[in-house]
This record gives C-alpha cells, sequence and structure tokens, in this order.
C-alpha cells in the first residue's frame, strides 16, 4: 500500500499500524474493524469511509466532489398560519429549490399526525429550478399548535431537513369574532414559480369590493383580474402570465395586489418562461 500512494502521490493515511488504527476504527461486536469503503478527494484526503457497503450515500459524497450534487433551499424556514377557526383550513406555500448542479429528489414529505399537512408526499426538482408545496393547518381545538414538516432528499450536506410549523385555533361563533380573530384579508399564490398559469387564492372574512391586480417590481400596473363585489369566504382567479392588452410577460417577478375594505395585501410572483 505505502508503495501504491507513493507512485500516484497520495497523501491519504495508509492503514498500517493495526493496533492503532483498530482502537481509531474500532466497531460493534461483529462488525469489521476497518473501513470498506473509502472515497478520496481531489487533494488525496479522505472525503468518505464506511465499514457498511452504502452506495447511496458514496454516490452522494462523490457528486458532492465533482459538483454534481443536488443543494436543497428551503424559503421561508418556517410557517406561520396565525389564528384560524376550528374547522376551518388555512394554506400557505413553501419553496423547494435547488441551487445545486444535480437532480433534487425529495423522497419523503411529511408533517406528522397533527393538524398540519403537505399536499406532495414526494418530489424532483432540476437543477436552477424550484418547486411549491402547499401546507395546510386545519385546528380541531382551540388553543396554539406546533409541528415540523421533514424533508428526506439526497442533498449530501442535508438530507434531513425539518421546517418549524405554527398556528392558533380559535372559535367562532359570530361574524363580530371572525373578524377580530383571524386576519380579514389572506392571500396566497400557487404554483410559485409558475408557467403558464397560477392560482391565486384570496380569502374574505367580510364580503365587500375587491380588485385584484398584478404589478411589476417597479409599481406599474400590468394586469386587472378582478374588480368587482365578492362574498365573504374563499375565491379563485386563474393569471395566464399576460398583460391587459393579452401580451406575453417575461421572466420576472411580480405582485399580485388583492385590495379589499379590510385591507390591502400582496403576494409575489415568480414568472419562469
Amino acid at each position: 500500500m505505502a508503495a501504491f500512494a507513493n507512485t500516484f502521490g497520495l497523501s491519504f493515511p495508509i492503514l498500517l499500524e493495526a493496533g492503532a488504527t483498530y482502537q481509531q476504527y474500532v466497531q460493534a461486536p461483529s462488525a469489521s474493524p476497518f473501513p470498506l469503503d473509502y472515497v478520496i478527494d481531489q487533494s488525496g484526503q479522505i472525503a468518505y469511509f464506511n465499514t457498511e457497503y452504502d452506495p447511496e450515500n458514496m454516490v452522494g459524497v462523490i457528486d458532492q466532489l465533482l459538483g454534481n450534487a443536488p443543494l436543497l433551499v428551503v424559503d421561508p424556514a418556517s410557517l406561520d398560519f396565525g389564528a384560524v377557526g376550528v374547522g376551518y383550513t388555512e394554506h400557505l406555500l413553501l419553496e423547494i429549490g435547488n441551487a445545486g448542479n444535480g437532480e433534487l429528489r425529495i423522497a419523503g414529505i411529511t408533517a406528522g399526525e397533527g393538524p398540519f399537512a403537505a399536499n406532495l408526499e414526494e418530489l424532483v426538482v432540476p437543477p436552477g429550478a424550484a418547486r411549491s408545496l402547499r401546507i395546510s393547518f386545519t385546528p380541531h381545538e382551540v388553543g396554539p399548535a406546533t409541528g415540523n414538516l421533514v424533508l428526506e432528499s439526497n442533498d449530501p450536506g442535508q438530507s434531513l431537513v425539518q421546517i418549524s410549523l405554527f398556528g392558533v385555533g380559535v372559535e367562532i361563533s359570530s361574524a363580530g369574532d371572525r373578524e377580530t380573530t383571524i386576519p380579514a384579508v389572506q392571500l396566497n399564490c400557487w404554483p410559485n414559480p409558475f408557467n403558464p398559469l397560477v392560482t391565486i387564492e384570496y380569502r374574505l372574512t367580510t364580503g365587500g369590493a375587491v380588485r385584484l391586480q398584478v404589478f411589476d417590481l417597479r409599481g406599474r400596473r400590468l394586469r386587472t383580474l378582478l374588480d368587482a363585489n365578492k362574498p365573504m369566504g374563499r375565491h379563485r382567479v386563474r393569471f395566464d402570465g399576460t398583460d391587459d392588452a393579452g401580451r406575453r410577460l417575461p421572466t420576472g417577478e411580480y405582485f399580485a395586489v388583492l385590495q379589499t375594505p379590510q385591507g390591502t395585501v400582496k403576494q409575489k410572483m415568480v414568472l419562469v418562461r
């Protein structure tokens, strides 16, 4: 082994001292005392070793060294649903991005058995792309609720990611309670990023005049999607990525802005052509 290392100019540790090596790598009874699998990086150092055959982890380390690994990016880092009436359901969007050069595979998406749930159980995200998860909160009792959304992925640097979930269940017995315990206006968009269609969902705790418009980052109005009276409740509008003249908007960031007598809210949308 020493001759081999000298021939190829390797600098990683060679296991010549059996006693010292055993003490360093000693495993549980019946397991091999010596690592069976090695991955050596470009500088000749050990990047991975394991006494058990684990090809998935080995490939992940190799891809990372070659620059072919996925990189999981989650936005936001936690979700707070605020106050939601018992028996009602509120949705928030979680963006799952891949900032790496390899395909990101999320094989497990779980939110436990509490009041939180995800609309998907697995997800594939190409390099440089992003996908949206819709997370729901349906409180079954009055009081605060917490949970964790767990993502199991092939990102070698963070194979297990947890996103904290928060919400408060409130009792709704009248329209007055509804107005004071739940935000008067709520707005969500999915999928986000989108191409070519996005669903814009909004919820009103009281009816009234509603105007839904799309603006660019410079504040220019590009499209009026809705200008009418709407009743209390949940409503949806589809946006096809065009302006009022029917022209296709370019790739970029836009805002959906909802104006109601109870207040104005906005949601950023990303169009990817």
